[in-house]
């Protein structure tokens, strides 16, 4: 009988602990479709500041490789302290398989809890694959104090930028098929 209560005491105490873990990470679901193809006043002149970041090239990307003016750049700020975060790293490289046309950066730029240790561990053990950019680290989250689009709970954490630095779209297309849609088509229209 004392058994089958401790079985059932532990299995209570990771079922709270894995229910926590989900809930940390902070991801908005609730509203995917919540974008804006032509923003207006106060993003559309909104300049987004990348100085405050450290660049981490964990996979030796040469700056060769990278497209040094690219028109589009999608920064999208992640949470590396969450494993479901941190999953979507694979997702940003198919995205750009299918989205790149030569034309396009993509800066993943973390945040973290952990002193960025579970994504160094990643990056070094090959437990994610490897992307095209270096990444960008935010240690004290100045990026989002610089730029507080990214602090505003009801905006998504993800944008697309034009070549002058300012907001074209906001939303993440790994959320929604219509606007994975709208970043395509924006992208793509630069090519024509």
């Amino acid at each position: 009988m004392k058994t089958k209560q401790i079985i059932l005491y532990f299995s209570f105490c990771i079922s709270i602990l894995f229910l926590a873990l989900i809930l940390s990470c902070n991801t908005d679901t609730e509203n995917p479709t919540r974008d804006k193809e032509e923003l207006s006043f106060p993003f559309s002149s909104t300049r987004i500041n990348l100085d405050s970041l450290t660049e981490y090239n964990p996979f030796n990307i040469s700056t060769k490789e990278i497209t040094p003016k690219p028109y589009y750049t999608i920064i999208t700020y992640i949470n590396v302290s969450c494993s479901v975060c941190i999953a979507e790293i694979d997702k940003w490289n198919e995205f750009f398989d299918t989205a790149s046309n030569g034309n396009l950066q993509i800066k993943l730029i973390f945040y973290s809890e952990d002193k960025f240790e579970y994504i160094k561990y990643l990056s070094e053990t090959n437990g994610i694959k490897k992307f095209p950019f270096p990444f960008y680290l935010d240690n004290k989250e100045t990026f989002a104090i610089k730029n507080p689009i990214f602090k505003d709970k009801t905006v998504d954490k993800t944008i697309l930028i034009n070549k002058n630095g300012n907001i074209v779209l906001i939303g993440n297309p790994l959320h929604s098929k219509e606007i994975e849609s709208k970043y395509l088509n924006k992208i793509q229209q630069k090519n024509n």
